[in-house]
Protein backbone atom coordinates (compact mmCIF):
# COMPACT_ATOMS: atom_id res chain seq x y z
CA UNK A 1 0.00 0.00 0.00
CA UNK A 2 2.89 2.38 0.79
CA UNK A 3 4.35 1.83 -2.70
CA UNK A 4 1.04 2.91 -4.29
CA UNK A 5 0.95 6.13 -2.20
CA UNK A 6 4.58 6.96 -3.07
CA UNK A 7 3.85 6.36 -6.76
CA UNK A 8 0.80 8.64 -6.57
CA UNK A 9 2.85 11.39 -4.90
CA UNK A 10 5.60 11.02 -7.50
CA UNK A 11 3.10 11.26 -10.37
CA UNK A 12 1.51 14.35 -8.81
CA UNK A 13 4.92 16.04 -8.37
CA UNK A 14 5.89 15.23 -11.95
CA UNK A 15 2.61 16.70 -13.24
CA UNK A 16 3.12 19.88 -11.21
CA UNK A 17 6.69 20.22 -12.47
CA UNK A 18 5.60 19.76 -16.08
CA UNK A 19 2.84 22.35 -15.68
CA UNK A 20 5.34 24.92 -14.39
CA UNK A 21 7.81 24.46 -17.27
CA UNK A 22 5.96 26.64 -19.76
CA UNK A 23 7.09 30.24 -20.06
CA UNK A 24 4.51 32.98 -19.60
CA UNK A 25 3.05 34.54 -22.71
CA UNK A 26 4.44 37.92 -23.63
CA UNK A 27 2.13 40.37 -25.40
CA UNK A 28 2.47 40.35 -29.15
CA UNK A 29 4.55 43.26 -30.35
CA UNK A 30 4.51 43.46 -34.14
CA UNK A 31 7.73 45.15 -35.20
CA UNK A 32 10.02 44.85 -38.17
CA UNK A 33 13.17 44.53 -36.06
CA UNK A 34 13.75 42.83 -32.72
CA UNK A 35 17.03 42.88 -30.83
CA UNK A 36 17.63 40.71 -27.79
CA UNK A 37 20.36 40.16 -25.24
CA UNK A 38 20.41 37.50 -22.56
CA UNK A 39 22.80 36.36 -19.87
CA UNK A 40 20.48 33.62 -18.59
CA UNK A 41 21.85 30.11 -18.96
CA UNK A 42 20.58 28.32 -22.05
CA UNK A 43 20.47 24.98 -20.25
CA UNK A 44 16.78 24.09 -20.32
CA UNK A 45 14.07 26.71 -20.77
CA UNK A 46 14.76 30.00 -18.99
CA UNK A 47 11.97 30.84 -16.56
CA UNK A 48 11.08 34.52 -16.74
CA UNK A 49 10.18 35.68 -13.23
CA UNK A 50 9.43 39.30 -14.18
CA UNK A 51 8.65 40.84 -17.56
CA UNK A 52 8.63 44.60 -18.02
CA UNK A 53 7.21 45.94 -21.29
CA UNK A 54 7.42 49.55 -22.43
CA UNK A 55 6.16 51.49 -25.43
CA UNK A 56 7.69 54.82 -26.37
CA UNK A 57 6.13 57.18 -28.93
CA UNK A 58 7.47 60.64 -29.75
CA UNK A 59 9.94 60.38 -26.89
CA UNK A 60 7.18 59.77 -24.31
CA UNK A 61 6.67 56.54 -22.39
CA UNK A 62 3.04 55.64 -23.08
CA UNK A 63 3.02 52.14 -21.58
CA UNK A 64 4.97 50.41 -18.83
CA UNK A 65 5.54 50.66 -15.08
CA UNK A 66 7.40 53.65 -13.62
CA UNK A 67 8.92 51.44 -10.92
CA UNK A 68 9.11 47.75 -10.08
CA UNK A 69 10.67 45.58 -7.37
CA UNK A 70 12.10 42.08 -7.77
CA UNK A 71 13.87 39.68 -5.47
CA UNK A 72 17.58 39.02 -6.02
CA UNK A 73 18.04 35.94 -8.17
CA UNK A 74 14.94 36.65 -10.26
CA UNK A 75 15.12 36.51 -14.04
CA UNK A 76 14.03 39.83 -15.52
CA UNK A 77 13.12 40.54 -19.14
CA UNK A 78 12.79 44.15 -20.27
CA UNK A 79 11.18 44.79 -23.66
CA UNK A 80 10.73 48.17 -25.31
CA UNK A 81 9.19 49.27 -28.59
CA UNK A 82 9.95 52.74 -29.87
CA UNK A 83 9.14 54.82 -32.92
CA UNK A 84 12.68 56.24 -32.76
CA UNK A 85 16.07 54.53 -32.87
CA UNK A 86 17.74 54.40 -29.46
CA UNK A 87 19.49 52.04 -27.07
CA UNK A 88 17.85 50.15 -24.20
CA UNK A 89 20.18 50.28 -21.18
CA UNK A 90 19.93 48.60 -17.76
CA UNK A 91 22.15 50.60 -15.38
CA UNK A 92 24.18 48.66 -12.84
CA UNK A 93 24.04 45.55 -15.00
CA UNK A 94 25.65 47.20 -18.04
CA UNK A 95 23.20 45.54 -20.40
CA UNK A 96 22.65 47.50 -23.62
CA UNK A 97 20.87 46.62 -26.84
CA UNK A 98 19.99 48.81 -29.84
CA UNK A 99 16.36 49.63 -30.57
CA UNK A 100 15.59 50.23 -34.26
CA UNK A 101 13.08 52.96 -35.16
CA UNK A 102 9.70 51.24 -35.21
CA UNK A 103 11.27 48.14 -33.69
CA UNK A 104 11.51 46.27 -30.43
CA UNK A 105 14.41 45.26 -28.22
CA UNK A 106 14.67 42.93 -25.23
CA UNK A 107 17.21 42.30 -22.51
CA UNK A 108 16.98 39.27 -20.21
CA UNK A 109 19.23 39.01 -17.16
CA UNK A 110 19.48 37.56 -13.68
CA UNK A 111 18.87 40.29 -11.09
CA UNK A 112 21.75 39.31 -8.82
CA UNK A 113 22.93 42.79 -7.76
CA UNK A 114 20.80 44.46 -5.10
CA UNK A 115 19.97 48.16 -5.27
CA UNK A 116 17.96 50.63 -7.33
CA UNK A 117 18.75 50.86 -11.05
CA UNK A 118 17.48 53.01 -13.90
CA UNK A 119 16.13 51.30 -16.98
CA UNK A 120 16.44 53.85 -19.76
CA UNK A 121 16.67 54.69 -23.40
CA UNK A 122 20.32 55.70 -23.40
CA UNK A 123 20.59 58.03 -26.40
CA UNK A 124 17.59 60.14 -25.39
CA UNK A 125 18.35 59.78 -21.64
CA UNK A 126 14.70 58.83 -21.12
CA UNK A 127 14.15 56.85 -17.91
CA UNK A 128 11.62 54.07 -18.48
CA UNK A 129 11.48 52.91 -14.85
CA UNK A 130 13.43 52.34 -11.68
CA UNK A 131 14.17 48.70 -10.96
CA UNK A 132 14.65 47.81 -7.30
CA UNK A 133 16.38 44.50 -6.59
CA UNK A 134 15.98 43.48 -2.97
CA UNK A 135 17.58 40.59 -1.06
Amino acid sequence: MRHIKETGVLITLMALAAAGCGSPAVGSLAAPTTNTQSDVSSVGAAVVDQTLSFRVVGGAVIAGPSATTVTAGSTVTVTVTSDRADELHIHGYDREVPVAAGGAASVTFTADITGVFDVELHESAKTLCQLTVQP
